[in-house]
């Protein structure tokens, strides 16, 4: 059985994660604060390690105050030393308060990041139970649905597109609402299908948009997963008008090799690549209509 460590002082929120491993068949062991853990981190490696950013020391002196920033930062301690000490294990910071610079740091120490509340269908990804799944947001342009499609397979993540799922008597919110909550990140592909200019201006002024259900969804996702959360990733075809509040969304060329979007989207989505469940066979659907890998196997992110 697997093992898992949670620093979390979040009671509430400690216990329910606690409670959605127990349902994966994980053993969850909750420490509410660093010296609670100090002693579990010197013995054996567990499977994973979950640290809260903001942990109170309660006297630990296994990290120092100012090394703690007054305990904002602990988490990030906490894992730090654990990394020296657990080079193998699987490890999350989770956080309630999106900091750019703690998100980088964890990226490139291969650390996943986390915004509370975390979802099962986090977890479930976190751990291997699944693979990574992408939720592709598209226009009218067909071929460049059909390249980022393919590009998330050969990466290893399953592409899920709405207009592919079954609706089983769901209306259209309802049914990207359902389907989205179990996606760990969105490519929203952005292309000149519409155009538009302010009212009372001349034709000549008329500038490429995008179709609306694409910014709505941008949007939606802007909010659902955060715009510091790196898991938002706009993937440009031509030159489009795209509103200034969006201004902090990633932005990739689309318009490159097949090759080049690959190593670009493998490297905007290094976070949630590093543990996952990869396929070894082709996508198929599921009774519903939804897609799903068969023959998953845990592996790491493709070279």
């Amino acid at each position: 059985m697997r093992t898992l460590l949670l620093l979390e002082d979040d009671v509430f929120l400690a216990q329910a994660i606690s409670e959605t491993l127990c349902e994966l068949g994980v053993t969850c062991s909750k420490f509410s604060n660093v010296r609670a853990i100090e002693k579990r981190l010197r013995g054996a490696e567990p499977d994973a390690l979950v640290v809260d950013l903001a942990i109170p020391l309660n006297g630990s002196k296994l990290v120092t105050n100012e090394e703690a920033r007054s305990g904002f930062h602990a988490g990030q301690s906490v894992l730090r030393y654990a990394k020296q000490h657990w080079p193998s294990a699987a490890m999350a910071l989770i956080t309630g308060r999106p900091c750019d610079d703690v998100r980088r740091w964890c990226a490139s120490n291969s650390i996943e990041y986390f915004i509370k509340p975390v979802e099962r269908s986090t977890l479930e990804r976190f751990l291997g139970f699944r693979s990574t799944r992408a939720f592709v947001v598209h226009g009218r342009n067909t071929v460049a649905l059909r390249m980022v499609k393919s590009v998330l397979e050969a990466l290893r993540i399953e592409p899920v597109v709405l207009m592919e799922c079954a609706s089983l008597g769901r209306t259209v919110i309802e049914k990207c609402e359902e389907v989205s909550s179990s996606c760990d990140c969105a490519i929203v592909i952005v292309s000149p299908d519409d155009v538009g200019r302010l009212a009372g201006t001349h034709k000549n002024s008329e500038l490429f948009r995008t179709r609306q259900n694409v910014l709505f969804e941008l949007g939606y996702f802007y909010g659902a997963l955060g715009r510091r959360s790196g898991l938002v990733v706009l993937v440009e075809y031509g030159d489009v008008e795209i509103p200034s509040d969006l201004g902090g969304v990633i932005r990739i060329d689309g318009k490159v090799t097949k090759a080049k979007l690959r190593q670009t989207l493998a490297a905007e989505l290094a976070p949630v690549l590093r543990r996952q469940t990869c396929p070894e066979s082709t996508i198929q659907s599921t009774e519903h209509g939804e897609p799903q890998f068969q023959n998953a196997a845990v592996a790491t992110l493709p070279k």
